[in-house]
């Protein structure tokens, strides 16, 4: 069911919306044309959110593997790296 003030997606069985503490109208059994638009585009917009959240934990991931061969190029190496860092 979707909130009708933040159109936040909230249980079935929800009173008040999980969000933003709206009140939550009954559920109808039967599904408006406008209700089914609505939970399309809910869908769509959860889908465009996870795709943005997977685009950032796979940068999160590159740049902690850049980090951990820097160290392991520090560790193995520590007068290359003083060298470096002097110029």
């Amino acid at each position: 069911m979707n909130c009708p003030s933040c159109q936040s997606v909230n249980t079935e069985n929800a009173k008040f919306c999980g969000k933003c503490g709206a009140k939550l109208q009954e559920s109808n059994t039967g599904a408006s044309p406008s209700s089914v638009e609505q939970q399309v585009n809910v869908e769509r917009e959860v889908s465009a959110v996870q795709h943005e959240q997977n685009i950032q934990v796979e940068k999160a991931k590159k740049l902690a593997g850049n980090y951990v061969e820097f160290c392991k190029e520090v560790m193995i190496s520590p007068q290359r790296f003083l060298q470096n860092k002097a110029l």
